[in-house]
């Protein structure tokens, strides 16, 4: 049994790598497994079965309302 839970364990630790998206810091950009660098809304868009919409948080709305 402990061979099973390691093998489980090494496995959710493989999903959990695979998971992880390179973003730059700077602009927010995902690079993909091309090593092309997407706005995250379009690589989100490219990637999964969800479509994105664009709003302002409300933190964005004062600076925004403020400047």
């Amino acid at each position: 049994m402990p061979k099973q839970l390691a093998l489980n364990a090494a496995l959710s630790e493989v999903r959990e790598l695979k998971e992880l998206l390179p973003m730059c810091a700077g602009c927010q950009k995902i690079r993909n497994d091309a090593g092309h660098w997407l706005p995250a809304d379009v690589y989100i868009r490219d990637h999964t079965r969800t479509r994105v919409s664009h709003g302002l948080c409300p933190d964005c709305m004062r600076e925004s309302v403020d400047a």
